[in-house]
């Protein structure tokens, strides 16, 4: 049985939202507080489409497929802007779009995850990924503090790919698409292609082009046909 979601929606350049992650926002525009407090106060979820030049509901320039999580206040900083954090919970496809209230409501059905077909293996091949990801962590996160709060977030298998997408993966477009990929041992495989695990902080350009050429005839074909 499908599980639909109703959720306010932020469309944003440049961020993919996966699921197992926390992003935090700051918040500016009167427009977007209003979109946090009525999540708040009823109970939902708030999503995170990557902005697109197309659009696939008319109106709608962001992709179909992103990721939603429930907002947490964190503070309101001197300048007015509040700090905002959403704890991602699951990904989303696009069902429709109303723009009643100031800001995008999206209907969305969640897309869960394939059971893995070799959970065992899943699970190895996931450990040897946290650790570049926990080399990426040491390399760039210079506070021991905020490194350790950041180690403590990355709690299962999910969460080690799904922070190793949104941190090691410099094309939105390669994000995107494995976002969009609801088999986590296949992520684990594209990540694999991507990063040369002896220099994982270099992507393969060749990989990622093949992946973007490969999901834009997907696209085209789909909505085609």
């Amino acid at each position: 049985m499908k599980e639909i979601l109703k959720v306010p929606l932020f469309i944003l350049p440049n961020v993919v939202f996966f699921p197992s992650t926390s992003l935090p926002l700051y918040i500016a525009d009167q427009k977007y507080e209003s979109l946090i407090q009525s999540a708040i106060q009823h109970g939902q979820f708030v999503g995170v489409s990557l902005q697109k030049d197309d659009s696939y509901f008319e109106g709608f320039q962001g992709h179909e497929i992103f990721g939603v999580g429930r907002p947490i206040i964190v503070e309101r900083m001197p300048n007015g802007i509040q700090k905002i954090l959403l704890k991602g919970f699951h990904r989303v496809r696009l069902l429709g779009i109303n723009k009643a209230q100031p800001f995008y409501e999206a209907t969305t059905e969640v897309l869960p995850d394939q059971a893995p077909k070799n959970p065992h293996e899943c699970h190895n091949e996931a450990q040897r990924m946290r650790y570049v990801l926990q080399e990426w962590i040491d390399k760039t996160i210079s506070s021991t503090k905020d490194r350790q709060q950041f180690s403590q977030t990355i709690n299962d298998k999910y969460s080690v790919i799904d922070y190793i997408c949104t941190f090691l993966i410099a094309d939105e477009k390669v994000r995107q698409a494995l976002l969009e990929n609801t088999s986590l041992e296949s992520r684990i495989e594209i990540l694999k292609l991507i990063l040369d695990l002896n220099y994982p902080f270099q992507e393969n350009i060749q990989v990622c082009e093949a992946i973007k050429s490969f999901e834009y005839l997907e696209r085209t074909t789909t909505r085609y046909n």
